[in-house]
Protein backbone atom coordinates (compact mmCIF):
# COMPACT_ATOMS: atom_id res chain seq x y z
CA UNK A 1 0.00 0.00 0.00
CA UNK A 2 1.47 3.39 -1.00
CA UNK A 3 1.81 6.17 1.55
CA UNK A 4 -0.92 8.32 -0.02
CA UNK A 5 -3.54 5.56 0.17
CA UNK A 6 -2.42 4.68 3.72
CA UNK A 7 -2.77 8.30 4.87
CA UNK A 8 -6.20 8.54 3.20
CA UNK A 9 -7.40 5.51 5.19
CA UNK A 10 -5.87 6.82 8.44
CA UNK A 11 -7.59 10.21 8.05
CA UNK A 12 -10.99 8.78 7.08
CA UNK A 13 -13.94 9.15 9.45
CA UNK A 14 -14.63 5.43 9.16
CA UNK A 15 -11.16 4.65 10.52
CA UNK A 16 -11.58 7.18 13.33
CA UNK A 17 -14.97 5.76 14.32
CA UNK A 18 -13.65 2.18 14.24
CA UNK A 19 -10.56 3.08 16.22
CA UNK A 20 -12.49 5.11 18.80
CA UNK A 21 -15.07 2.39 19.41
CA UNK A 22 -12.39 -0.33 19.50
CA UNK A 23 -10.34 1.60 22.05
CA UNK A 24 -13.47 2.26 24.11
CA UNK A 25 -14.47 -1.42 24.11
CA UNK A 26 -10.93 -2.58 24.94
CA UNK A 27 -10.69 -0.01 27.75
CA UNK A 28 -14.04 -1.11 29.18
CA UNK A 29 -12.98 -4.75 29.02
CA UNK A 30 -9.65 -3.98 30.68
CA UNK A 31 -11.30 -1.99 33.46
CA UNK A 32 -13.98 -4.66 33.93
CA UNK A 33 -11.37 -7.42 34.04
CA UNK A 34 -9.28 -5.59 36.63
CA UNK A 35 -12.34 -4.88 38.77
CA UNK A 36 -13.49 -8.49 38.45
CA UNK A 37 -10.07 -9.81 39.46
CA UNK A 38 -9.99 -7.54 42.49
CA UNK A 39 -13.54 -8.38 43.48
CA UNK A 40 -12.96 -12.11 43.08
CA UNK A 41 -9.70 -11.89 45.06
CA UNK A 42 -11.39 -9.95 47.84
CA UNK A 43 -14.39 -12.28 47.85
CA UNK A 44 -12.13 -15.34 48.10
CA UNK A 45 -9.98 -13.68 50.74
CA UNK A 46 -13.07 -12.92 52.80
CA UNK A 47 -14.32 -16.47 52.28
CA UNK A 48 -11.05 -17.93 53.53
CA UNK A 49 -10.45 -15.21 56.12
CA UNK A 50 -12.63 -16.53 58.93
CA UNK A 51 -11.39 -20.10 58.61
CA UNK A 52 -7.79 -19.13 57.87
CA UNK A 53 -7.45 -16.76 60.80
CA UNK A 54 -8.99 -19.32 63.09
CA UNK A 55 -6.55 -22.02 61.93
CA UNK A 56 -3.42 -19.86 62.04
CA UNK A 57 -4.26 -18.55 65.51
CA UNK A 58 -4.97 -22.13 66.64
CA UNK A 59 -1.54 -23.02 65.20
CA UNK A 60 0.12 -20.27 67.24
CA UNK A 61 -1.62 -21.43 70.40
CA UNK A 62 -0.01 -24.86 70.00
CA UNK A 63 3.50 -23.33 70.00
CA UNK A 64 5.35 -22.28 73.16
CA UNK A 65 7.19 -19.07 72.32
CA UNK A 66 10.23 -19.67 74.55
CA UNK A 67 10.69 -23.27 73.35
CA UNK A 68 10.32 -22.07 69.71
CA UNK A 69 12.95 -19.39 70.28
CA UNK A 70 15.36 -22.00 71.72
CA UNK A 71 14.68 -24.41 68.82
CA UNK A 72 15.25 -21.63 66.28
CA UNK A 73 18.62 -21.03 67.88
CA UNK A 74 19.69 -24.69 68.10
CA UNK A 75 17.97 -26.15 65.00
CA UNK A 76 18.01 -29.46 66.85
CA UNK A 77 15.42 -31.81 65.33
CA UNK A 78 15.94 -34.26 68.23
CA UNK A 79 14.45 -31.75 70.66
CA UNK A 80 11.19 -33.37 71.96
CA UNK A 81 9.42 -30.00 71.50
CA UNK A 82 10.12 -30.15 67.76
CA UNK A 83 8.49 -33.56 67.15
CA UNK A 84 5.58 -33.00 69.54
CA UNK A 85 4.70 -29.68 67.92
CA UNK A 86 5.18 -31.04 64.39
CA UNK A 87 2.62 -33.80 65.07
CA UNK A 88 0.12 -31.29 66.49
CA UNK A 89 0.52 -29.01 63.47
CA UNK A 90 0.17 -31.94 61.09
CA UNK A 91 -3.09 -32.95 62.74
CA UNK A 92 -4.35 -29.35 62.57
CA UNK A 93 -3.41 -29.19 58.90
CA UNK A 94 -5.40 -32.34 58.12
CA UNK A 95 -8.38 -30.90 59.96
CA UNK A 96 -8.25 -27.46 58.29
CA UNK A 97 -7.94 -28.53 54.68
CA UNK A 98 -5.20 -25.95 54.02
CA UNK A 99 -2.25 -26.70 51.70
CA UNK A 100 0.66 -25.68 53.94
CA UNK A 101 1.01 -25.18 57.70
CA UNK A 102 4.47 -24.16 58.94
CA UNK A 103 6.57 -21.84 61.07
CA UNK A 104 9.44 -19.54 60.15
CA UNK A 105 12.15 -17.71 62.09
CA UNK A 106 14.24 -14.82 60.71
CA UNK A 107 17.87 -15.28 59.73
CA UNK A 108 19.06 -12.25 57.73
CA UNK A 109 17.06 -9.77 55.64
CA UNK A 110 14.55 -11.61 53.48
CA UNK A 111 16.17 -14.95 54.28
CA UNK A 112 14.21 -16.89 56.88
CA UNK A 113 14.43 -20.48 58.12
CA UNK A 114 11.77 -23.17 58.33
CA UNK A 115 11.57 -24.37 61.96
CA UNK A 116 8.56 -26.68 62.27
CA UNK A 117 6.75 -27.86 59.13
CA UNK A 118 3.33 -29.43 59.72
CA UNK A 119 2.40 -29.52 56.03
CA UNK A 120 3.39 -33.14 55.48
CA UNK A 121 5.40 -36.01 56.99
CA UNK A 122 9.23 -36.01 56.99
CA UNK A 123 9.16 -39.02 54.65
CA UNK A 124 7.75 -36.73 51.90
CA UNK A 125 11.19 -35.45 50.95
CA UNK A 126 9.92 -33.40 48.01
CA UNK A 127 7.42 -31.29 49.98
CA UNK A 128 8.68 -31.46 53.60
CA UNK A 129 10.88 -28.55 54.78
CA UNK A 130 13.59 -29.79 57.15
CA UNK A 131 14.39 -27.59 60.17
CA UNK A 132 16.85 -24.91 59.19
CA UNK A 133 15.88 -24.92 55.48
CA UNK A 134 16.35 -21.38 54.19
CA UNK A 135 13.51 -19.53 52.44
CA UNK A 136 13.65 -16.26 50.52
CA UNK A 137 10.50 -14.38 51.56
CA UNK A 138 11.01 -11.62 48.97
CA UNK A 139 8.10 -12.99 46.87
CA UNK A 140 5.75 -13.17 49.89
CA UNK A 141 2.99 -10.57 50.05
CA UNK A 142 2.97 -7.53 52.34
CA UNK A 143 0.91 -9.31 54.97
CA UNK A 144 3.97 -11.38 55.95
CA UNK A 145 6.09 -8.28 56.69
CA UNK A 146 3.19 -6.52 58.40
CA UNK A 147 2.80 -9.46 60.80
CA UNK A 148 6.49 -9.34 61.72
CA UNK A 149 6.53 -5.54 62.12
CA UNK A 150 3.19 -5.08 63.89
CA UNK A 151 2.92 -8.34 65.85
CA UNK A 152 -0.66 -8.76 64.63
CA UNK A 153 -2.48 -11.44 62.65
CA UNK A 154 -2.65 -10.60 58.91
CA UNK A 155 -3.97 -12.29 55.79
CA UNK A 156 -2.86 -11.71 52.24
CA UNK A 157 -4.48 -11.73 48.80
CA UNK A 158 -3.94 -14.18 45.97
CA UNK A 159 -0.22 -13.96 45.10
CA UNK A 160 2.35 -16.15 43.40
CA UNK A 161 5.13 -17.23 45.77
CA UNK A 162 8.34 -18.41 44.17
CA UNK A 163 8.49 -22.19 44.23
CA UNK A 164 5.07 -22.62 45.83
CA UNK A 165 2.61 -21.30 43.21
CA UNK A 166 -0.47 -19.17 43.81
CA UNK A 167 -1.44 -19.03 47.50
CA UNK A 168 -3.71 -17.20 49.92
CA UNK A 169 -1.71 -16.89 53.13
CA UNK A 170 -2.48 -16.13 56.78
CA UNK A 171 0.16 -15.12 59.31
CA UNK A 172 0.28 -14.81 63.12
CA UNK A 173 3.31 -13.83 65.27
CA UNK A 174 4.95 -16.32 67.65
CA UNK A 175 5.66 -14.42 70.88
CA UNK A 176 7.87 -15.52 73.82
CA UNK A 177 7.17 -14.95 77.49
CA UNK A 178 8.81 -11.52 77.30
CA UNK A 179 6.37 -10.33 74.64
CA UNK A 180 8.96 -10.43 71.85
CA UNK A 181 8.05 -11.74 68.40
CA UNK A 182 10.44 -14.61 67.69
CA UNK A 183 8.82 -16.14 64.60
CA UNK A 184 5.76 -16.44 62.39
CA UNK A 185 3.20 -19.22 62.18
CA UNK A 186 1.72 -19.45 58.67
CA UNK A 187 -1.16 -21.16 56.95
CA UNK A 188 -1.47 -21.27 53.11
CA UNK A 189 -4.54 -22.17 51.09
CA UNK A 190 -4.17 -23.32 47.49
CA UNK A 191 -5.08 -20.49 45.10
CA UNK A 192 -4.17 -22.21 41.81
CA UNK A 193 -7.80 -23.04 40.96
CA UNK A 194 -8.85 -19.50 41.76
CA UNK A 195 -6.05 -18.11 39.59
CA UNK A 196 -7.05 -20.38 36.69
CA UNK A 197 -10.67 -19.31 37.11
CA UNK A 198 -9.64 -15.63 36.96
CA UNK A 199 -7.48 -16.22 33.85
CA UNK A 200 -10.31 -18.12 32.16
CA UNK A 201 -12.68 -15.26 33.00
CA UNK A 202 -10.26 -12.69 31.55
CA UNK A 203 -9.87 -14.78 28.40
CA UNK A 204 -13.62 -15.01 28.00
CA UNK A 205 -13.93 -11.25 28.38
CA UNK A 206 -11.12 -10.70 25.85
CA UNK A 207 -12.83 -13.02 23.37
CA UNK A 208 -16.14 -11.24 23.93
CA UNK A 209 -14.32 -7.92 23.52
CA UNK A 210 -12.66 -8.99 20.27
CA UNK A 211 -15.98 -10.22 18.93
CA UNK A 212 -17.56 -6.91 19.98
CA UNK A 213 -14.80 -4.92 18.27
CA UNK A 214 -15.11 -6.92 15.05
CA UNK A 215 -18.90 -6.62 15.18
CA UNK A 216 -18.72 -2.85 15.71
CA UNK A 217 -16.20 -2.41 12.89
CA UNK A 218 -18.36 -4.48 10.53
CA UNK A 219 -21.44 -2.48 11.53
CA UNK A 220 -19.54 0.79 10.99
CA UNK A 221 -18.51 -0.38 7.52
CA UNK A 222 -22.09 -1.40 6.73
CA UNK A 223 -23.57 1.83 8.10
CA UNK A 224 -20.90 4.03 6.48
CA UNK A 225 -21.14 2.39 3.05
CA UNK A 226 -23.78 4.90 1.84
CA UNK A 227 -21.61 7.72 3.22
CA UNK A 228 -18.66 6.31 1.29
CA UNK A 229 -20.77 6.41 -1.86
CA UNK A 230 -21.76 9.99 -1.13
CA UNK A 231 -18.12 10.92 -0.52
CA UNK A 232 -16.97 9.42 -3.83
CA UNK A 233 -19.74 11.15 -5.75
CA UNK A 234 -19.05 14.52 -4.11
CA UNK A 235 -15.34 14.07 -4.91
CA UNK A 236 -16.24 13.33 -8.55
CA UNK A 237 -18.44 16.42 -8.66
CA UNK A 238 -15.60 18.45 -7.17
CA UNK A 239 -13.32 17.11 -9.92
CA UNK A 240 -15.77 18.35 -12.55
CA UNK A 241 -17.76 15.18 -13.35
CA UNK A 242 -21.30 16.52 -13.19
CA UNK A 243 -22.86 13.55 -15.01
CA UNK A 244 -22.39 11.20 -12.05
CA UNK A 245 -25.35 10.43 -9.78
CA UNK A 246 -25.90 8.47 -6.59
CA UNK A 247 -27.99 5.40 -7.26
CA UNK A 248 -29.99 3.27 -4.84
CA UNK A 249 -32.76 3.95 -2.38
CA UNK A 250 -32.55 4.24 1.41
CA UNK A 251 -35.33 4.45 3.95
CA UNK A 252 -33.48 6.92 6.15
CA UNK A 253 -31.65 10.24 6.18
CA UNK A 254 -29.22 8.99 3.49
CA UNK A 255 -32.03 9.23 0.96
CA UNK A 256 -32.47 12.94 1.72
CA UNK A 257 -28.72 13.53 1.36
CA UNK A 258 -28.61 11.46 -1.85
CA UNK A 259 -31.43 13.46 -3.43
CA UNK A 260 -29.85 16.73 -2.32
CA UNK A 261 -26.44 15.82 -3.79
CA UNK A 262 -27.96 14.62 -7.08
CA UNK A 263 -30.06 17.77 -7.30
CA UNK A 264 -27.04 19.93 -6.50
CA UNK A 265 -24.98 18.24 -9.24
CA UNK A 266 -27.80 18.74 -11.75
CA UNK A 267 -28.19 22.42 -10.83
CA UNK A 268 -24.43 23.01 -11.05
CA UNK A 269 -24.37 21.27 -14.44
CA UNK A 270 -27.24 23.44 -15.75
CA UNK A 271 -25.57 26.57 -14.38
CA UNK A 272 -22.19 25.77 -15.96
CA UNK A 273 -23.77 24.76 -19.28
CA UNK A 274 -25.78 27.99 -19.28
CA UNK A 275 -22.74 30.03 -18.43
CA UNK A 276 -20.63 28.31 -21.09
CA UNK A 277 -23.35 28.82 -23.66
CA UNK A 278 -23.62 32.50 -22.74
CA UNK A 279 -19.84 32.88 -22.90
CA UNK A 280 -19.78 31.04 -26.22
CA UNK A 281 -22.42 33.39 -27.65
CA UNK A 282 -20.60 36.39 -26.25
CA UNK A 283 -17.33 35.12 -27.69
CA UNK A 284 -18.94 34.53 -31.07
CA UNK A 285 -20.38 38.05 -30.96
CA UNK A 286 -16.97 39.49 -30.17
CA UNK A 287 -15.37 37.50 -32.98
CA UNK A 288 -18.10 38.62 -35.40
CA UNK A 289 -17.42 42.23 -34.43
CA UNK A 290 -13.69 41.72 -34.89
CA UNK A 291 -14.28 40.04 -38.28
CA UNK A 292 -16.54 42.92 -39.29
CA UNK A 293 -13.59 45.18 -38.52
CA UNK A 294 -10.91 43.16 -40.30
CA UNK A 295 -12.94 42.29 -43.44
CA UNK A 296 -13.39 45.91 -44.70
CA UNK A 297 -9.83 46.63 -43.56
CA UNK A 298 -8.57 43.79 -45.79
CA UNK A 299 -10.80 44.82 -48.72
CA UNK A 300 -9.84 48.48 -48.39
CA UNK A 301 -6.12 47.69 -48.40
CA UNK A 302 -6.47 45.36 -51.40
CA UNK A 303 -8.46 47.95 -53.37
CA UNK A 304 -5.98 50.67 -52.39
CA UNK A 305 -3.17 48.59 -53.87
CA UNK A 306 -5.15 48.07 -57.10
CA UNK A 307 -5.92 51.83 -57.19
CA UNK A 308 -2.23 52.71 -57.03
CA UNK A 309 -1.52 50.09 -59.68
CA UNK A 310 -4.04 51.76 -62.03
CA UNK A 311 -1.85 54.87 -62.19
CA UNK A 312 1.31 52.87 -62.67
CA UNK A 313 0.22 50.06 -65.03
CA UNK A 314 -3.47 49.99 -66.08
CA UNK A 315 -3.12 46.64 -67.83
CA UNK A 316 -1.58 45.06 -64.77
CA UNK A 317 -4.26 46.70 -62.61
CA UNK A 318 -6.98 45.15 -64.79
CA UNK A 319 -5.32 41.77 -64.46
CA UNK A 320 -5.02 42.19 -60.66
CA UNK A 321 -8.67 43.25 -60.39
CA UNK A 322 -9.86 40.15 -62.21
CA UNK A 323 -7.61 37.91 -60.07
CA UNK A 324 -8.77 39.55 -56.85
CA UNK A 325 -12.46 39.25 -57.79
CA UNK A 326 -11.98 35.55 -58.58
CA UNK A 327 -10.26 35.10 -55.24
CA UNK A 328 -13.13 36.78 -53.37
CA UNK A 329 -15.69 34.65 -55.21
CA UNK A 330 -14.09 31.41 -53.94
CA UNK A 331 -12.92 32.53 -50.49
CA UNK A 332 -15.56 34.94 -49.17
CA UNK A 333 -17.26 32.24 -47.04
CA UNK A 334 -13.95 31.46 -45.36
CA UNK A 335 -13.30 35.15 -44.71
CA UNK A 336 -16.64 35.35 -42.87
CA UNK A 337 -16.04 32.21 -40.74
CA UNK A 338 -16.14 32.68 -36.96
CA UNK A 339 -14.37 29.32 -36.59
CA UNK A 340 -10.71 28.60 -37.42
CA UNK A 341 -10.11 27.68 -41.07
CA UNK A 342 -7.47 25.39 -42.63
CA UNK A 343 -4.09 27.14 -42.72
CA UNK A 344 -3.74 26.36 -46.41
CA UNK A 345 -6.77 28.58 -47.16
CA UNK A 346 -5.32 31.41 -45.07
CA UNK A 347 -2.00 31.01 -46.89
CA UNK A 348 -3.74 31.17 -50.31
CA UNK A 349 -5.45 34.50 -49.73
CA UNK A 350 -2.28 35.86 -48.08
CA UNK A 351 -0.33 34.89 -51.20
CA UNK A 352 -3.03 36.56 -53.35
CA UNK A 353 -2.64 39.78 -51.38
CA UNK A 354 1.17 39.57 -51.58
CA UNK A 355 0.90 39.21 -55.38
CA UNK A 356 -1.03 42.50 -55.47
CA UNK A 357 1.68 44.18 -53.42
CA UNK A 358 4.39 42.78 -55.70
CA UNK A 359 2.56 44.28 -58.65
CA UNK A 360 3.00 47.71 -56.97
CA UNK A 361 6.54 47.37 -55.63
CA UNK A 362 7.93 45.34 -58.46
CA UNK A 363 11.52 44.24 -57.93
CA UNK A 364 11.69 46.24 -54.69
CA UNK A 365 9.63 43.55 -52.95
CA UNK A 366 10.66 39.92 -52.74
CA UNK A 367 8.47 37.31 -51.03
CA UNK A 368 9.93 33.97 -49.88
CA UNK A 369 7.85 31.01 -48.62
CA UNK A 370 9.14 28.10 -46.50
CA UNK A 371 6.05 26.08 -45.57
CA UNK A 372 7.03 22.98 -43.56
CA UNK A 373 3.70 22.49 -41.75
CA UNK A 374 0.18 23.24 -42.98
CA UNK A 375 -2.13 20.58 -41.51
CA UNK A 376 -3.65 22.77 -38.83
CA UNK A 377 -6.32 25.43 -38.43
CA UNK A 378 -6.01 29.15 -37.81
CA UNK A 379 -8.48 32.05 -37.49
CA UNK A 380 -9.22 33.69 -40.86
CA UNK A 381 -7.34 36.87 -41.77
CA UNK A 382 -4.51 36.48 -39.26
CA UNK A 383 -1.39 35.96 -41.43
CA UNK A 384 -2.36 38.53 -44.12
CA UNK A 385 -2.50 41.56 -41.75
CA UNK A 386 0.90 40.63 -40.30
CA UNK A 387 2.41 40.29 -43.80
CA UNK A 388 0.79 43.61 -44.78
CA UNK A 389 2.43 45.33 -41.79
CA UNK A 390 5.80 43.85 -42.80
CA UNK A 391 5.45 45.59 -46.19
CA UNK A 392 3.86 48.84 -44.99
CA UNK A 393 6.08 49.52 -41.93
CA UNK A 394 9.17 47.56 -42.94
CA UNK A 395 9.91 47.18 -46.65
CA UNK A 396 7.95 50.29 -47.66
CA UNK A 397 10.06 52.51 -45.40
CA UNK A 398 13.40 51.09 -46.47
CA UNK A 399 15.22 52.59 -49.42
CA UNK A 400 15.70 49.95 -52.10
CA UNK A 401 12.99 47.66 -50.72
CA UNK A 402 13.62 44.22 -49.22
CA UNK A 403 12.38 40.70 -48.59
CA UNK A 404 9.38 39.33 -46.67
CA UNK A 405 9.76 35.68 -45.59
CA UNK A 406 6.75 33.59 -44.56
CA UNK A 407 7.54 30.22 -42.99
CA UNK A 408 5.85 27.58 -40.84
CA UNK A 409 7.09 24.71 -38.72
CA UNK A 410 5.70 22.21 -36.25
CA UNK A 411 6.95 22.06 -32.66
CA UNK A 412 6.29 19.57 -29.88
CA UNK A 413 3.48 21.69 -28.43
CA UNK A 414 2.09 23.47 -31.51
CA UNK A 415 2.68 25.26 -34.78
CA UNK A 416 4.66 28.42 -35.58
CA UNK A 417 3.97 30.88 -38.41
CA UNK A 418 6.88 33.29 -38.79
CA UNK A 419 6.61 36.44 -40.87
CA UNK A 420 9.95 38.29 -41.06
CA UNK A 421 11.32 41.16 -43.08
CA UNK A 422 14.63 42.98 -43.45
CA UNK A 423 13.01 46.39 -43.59
CA UNK A 424 13.17 49.47 -41.33
CA UNK A 425 11.81 47.70 -38.24
CA UNK A 426 8.24 47.78 -36.91
CA UNK A 427 7.32 48.42 -33.25
CA UNK A 428 3.56 48.26 -32.44
CA UNK A 429 3.98 50.00 -29.09
CA UNK A 430 5.70 52.96 -30.78
CA UNK A 431 3.37 53.24 -33.75
CA UNK A 432 0.17 52.96 -31.65
CA UNK A 433 0.14 56.71 -31.04
CA UNK A 434 1.13 57.89 -34.50
CA UNK A 435 -2.44 58.74 -35.45
CA UNK A 436 -3.11 55.49 -37.33
CA UNK A 437 -5.61 52.83 -36.32
CA UNK A 438 -3.60 49.62 -36.10
CA UNK A 439 -6.72 47.52 -36.31
CA UNK A 440 -4.96 44.60 -38.00
CA UNK A 441 -2.40 43.64 -35.32
CA UNK A 442 -4.64 44.16 -32.27
CA UNK A 443 -7.51 42.37 -34.01
CA UNK A 444 -5.28 39.41 -34.88
CA UNK A 445 -4.05 39.09 -31.29
CA UNK A 446 -7.59 39.09 -29.87
CA UNK A 447 -8.95 36.54 -32.32
CA UNK A 448 -5.94 34.21 -31.96
CA UNK A 449 -6.48 34.16 -28.20
CA UNK A 450 -10.27 33.80 -28.35
CA UNK A 451 -10.57 31.22 -31.15
CA UNK A 452 -7.67 28.84 -30.59
CA UNK A 453 -5.64 29.96 -27.56
CA UNK A 454 -2.92 31.29 -29.84
CA UNK A 455 -0.66 34.34 -29.55
CA UNK A 456 1.27 36.88 -31.62
CA UNK A 457 4.70 38.20 -30.66
CA UNK A 458 6.53 40.94 -32.60
CA UNK A 459 10.20 41.82 -32.25
CA UNK A 460 11.92 44.51 -34.25
CA UNK A 461 15.38 46.03 -34.53
CA UNK A 462 15.92 49.48 -36.05
CA UNK A 463 17.42 49.14 -39.50
CA UNK A 464 17.47 45.34 -39.37
CA UNK A 465 13.83 44.38 -39.73
CA UNK A 466 10.97 42.78 -37.84
CA UNK A 467 10.00 39.20 -36.93
CA UNK A 468 6.39 38.37 -36.09
CA UNK A 469 5.70 34.91 -34.62
CA UNK A 470 2.23 33.39 -34.44
CA UNK A 471 1.95 30.42 -32.05
CA UNK A 472 -0.93 27.96 -32.45
CA UNK A 473 -1.20 25.28 -29.69
CA UNK A 474 -1.78 21.68 -30.78
CA UNK A 475 -4.34 20.90 -28.10
CA UNK A 476 -7.75 20.65 -29.77
CA UNK A 477 -6.28 21.79 -33.12
CA UNK A 478 -6.53 19.40 -36.02
CA UNK A 479 -7.60 19.85 -39.59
Amino acid sequence: MDEGKYMKIVHSLKFHYSLSISVLIIALIAITSILNVRQMSKAVSKTFAAQGIFIVEKEASLIDGDSFEALAGSLDSSDPFYEETRIKLSQLKDFSGCKYLYTLAPKKGNIWQFIIDGSTKPEDVENFSVIGTEEDTGSYDDAFRKTWNSGKTEHGNLVKQEGWGYLISFYVPIINSKGKTVGIAACDYDGEDLHNTIIANIRRQLIIGCISVVTCVVLIFIISKPIQKLTKVVAEIGAGNLDIIIEGSYNNEYNIIKDAVNSMAEEIKKYIEGKLQAERKLNESRISVMLSQIQPHFLYNALAVISRLCDKDPAEAKKATIGFSNYLRTNMNLLESAEPIPFENELNHTMGFMNLEKAIYGEALKVVYDIQAKNFKIPALTVQPVAENAIKHGIGKKEGGGTVAISTKETESGYMIIVSDDGAGFFPEKTAGDGQQHIGINNVRLRLSAQCGGSLEIEGKPGEGTTATILIPKQGNHE
